[in-house]
């Protein structure tokens, strides 16, 4: 059974106001490979935190998977957002 990921406030357009911590932070459990919910809240992210991910992604679907992972976080950060990652050989 899968669990349901708690509501966090997305990223804010720079005209309004953010939030305040901790309503401007949001960790996730899921498969980013097949999740649609950034395409869907057109938001971008300051930082996208990666850890321990890339063995696995690379397991389940190969080179294009690491291709299509790092593509994916060049589209949700912003101008000059940092991508941190935890490499896994």
């Amino acid at each position: 059974m899968a669990t349901k990921p708690e509501k966090a406030v997305p990223s804010i357009a720079s005209t309004t106001p953010r939030p305040d911590f901790p309503y401007n932070i949001e960790f996730r459990a899921e498969n980013f490979q097949l999740s649609q919910l950034e395409l869907k809240r057109k938001t971008s992210y300051d930082v996208v935190l990666l850890l321990k991910i890339t063995k696995w992604i690379h397991m389940m679907y190969g080179d294009v998977g690491i291709e299509e992972l790092f593509t994916k976080c060049h589209e949700l950060l912003r101008l000059g957002g940092l991508l941190i990652l935890e490499a896994r050989s």
